[in-house]
């Protein structure tokens, strides 16, 4: 049975951290550029992942993927302190 390495990153990937460098400064990003993004950073950790394996992740600081213009996106204000 093949095991899924996606759904556990490696041992120095930190998920919240890359998916933060990831958004930068941006308000918001489409999940399938945030995945993609994360693969090209990382690709041993992320090349695998899933929606639901970045949904996972951000659903454990209640910050979970969101409809905008009709595509999956992500807010880096819904997980991350507005500095200010």
């Amino acid at each position: 049975m093949k095991t899924r390495a996606a759904a556990e990153p490696a041992e120095e990937a930190d998920p919240l951290a890359d998916i933060a460098a990831v958004l930068g400064d941006v308000q918001r990003m489409r999940t399938d550029e945030v995945r993609q993004q994360l693969a090209e950073r990382n690709p041993d950790a992320y090349r695998e992942w899933t929606a639901s394996d970045l949904t996972r992740v951000l659903d454990v600081v209640g910050a979970a993927p969101y409809k905008s213009s009709g595509v999956m996106a992500i807010s880096p204000a819904r997980y991350r302190p507005v500095e200010g």
